[in-house]
């Protein structure tokens, strides 16, 4: 279980959520307005999600084990890094009109 979540996670939805904020916001201007971007943020909200959910399900395995290896001190730097970038996605993206949002 837990390796399936964290692939459909990891490997499946973060990479689209991705690819659709890299190529569709190309497309603007044909009368996709912010679609494009309500796609991204729902892909990638379930990604993180689901991968919560793959992150406890490792949790509870280790727990049980009583081992730690670098695939739990990966997983958990991960979950950090993820988490980090979710809180300044929130609430520190720039406005549109900023200087440093050149794109």
């Amino acid at each position: 279980v837990h390796g399936i979540l964290n692939g459909i996670s990891w490997g499946i939805l973060m990479p689209i959520g991705a690819i659709i904020a890299r190529y569709l916001k190309a497309y603007e201007g044909n009368n996709l307005g912010a679609t494009w971007f309500h796609m991204h943020r729902a892909c990638q909200s379930i990604a993180y999600v689901i991968g919560i959910i793959g992150f406890s399900t490792g949790l509870y395995m280790s727990r049980h084990k009583h081992h730690h290896s670098p695939h739990g001190c990966i997983g958990i730097t991960l979950i950090c890094l993820a988490s980090l970038q979710v809180l300044v996605a929130m609430f520190f993206r720039p406005k549109k009109d900023h200087k440093y949002r050149i794109f």
